[in-house]
C-alpha cells in the first residue's frame, strides 16, 4: 500500500517553511550598518529643506472651513474697509471727517502745525463727501483730502499726514490790471 500525501498538504508544508525561514544574521565588526543605506521615507515632505508652509484650515461648526491666515486689512490697515456717513450734519469740516474715518483705525492725523494742514482741516466737507464708502481707508483719506495733497503715513507711530502736491505749492500771480498794476 503506497501512502501519497495529497497534494494541498505538500504544498500548505513548503508555505509554511518559507514563512519560518531566517535571515542570517550579520555581526558588523567595524560599527558599519553594512553596504545598505537607510531608505528615505516617501513622500519626502521637506524636499528642500523646512520652509513656511501654507496657512492651514480649520473646521468652525459643522460646514464651515476658516482660513487661520491673517486678513488683507489686518496685513495692511489702510486696506480696511471703511464707511462714511455725515448726511445729517450740517457744517462740517474736512478735519472731522478724517478724524471720523480714522476712529477705529488703528491711526492717527498729525497735528495741525504747518499752515497748510490748518487750512484742510478748516475746510467745509464738500456735499459730494458726506457719504463715503464703502471704499478702503487709503482711498477713503485721498478723497476726502482731495488733489491737492498726497497723504504721508507713518507706519512707526501709526500717524497720517497731509504735504501739498508740488504742482500746487506755487505762488499765486494776479494778473496785472488794465492800467498795469498788480
Amino acid at each position: 500500500m503506497k501512502h501519497s500525501l495529497p497534494l494541498s498538504a505538500i504544498l500548505l508544508a513548503v508555505a509554511l517553511t518559507g514563512c519560518a525561514t531566517q535571515a542570517p544574521t550579520v555581526n558588523y565588526t567595524d560599527g558599519s550598518r553594512g553596504a545598505r543605506n537607510p531608505e528615505q521615507i516617501t513622500p519626502d515632505i521637506y524636499p528642500t529643506g523646512a520652509k513656511a508652509s501654507q496657512e492651514p484650515v480649520i473646521r468652525e461648526g459643522r460646514y464651515r472651513l476658516v482660513s487661520t491666515k491673517p486678513s488683507a486689512e489686518q496685513q495692511d490697515l489702510l486696506a480696511q474697509i471703511i464707511t462714511f456717513n455725515a448726511n445729517l450734519a450740517v457744517h462740517i469740516t474736512a478735519k472731522d471727517a478724517l478724524d471720523s474715518v480714522t476712529a477705529r483705525s488703528g491711526y492717527r492725523l498729525c497735528p495741525a502745525h504747518a499752515e497748510h494742514i490748518k487750512n484742510l482741516y478748516a475746510l467745509p466737507l464738500p456735499e459730494a463727501h458726506k457719504k463715503i464708502g464703502p471704499m478702503t481707508l487709503r482711498n477713503a483719506l485721498q478723497v476726502l483730502a482731495g488733489p491737492a495733497f498726497s497723504v504721508e503715513v507713518d507706519e512707526l507711530k501709526r500717524s497720517i499726514c497731509f504735504t501739498v502736491r508740488s504742482e500746487y505749492d506755487k505762488p499765486i500771480r494776479l494778473a496785472p490790471s488794465v492800467n498795469g498794476e498788480l
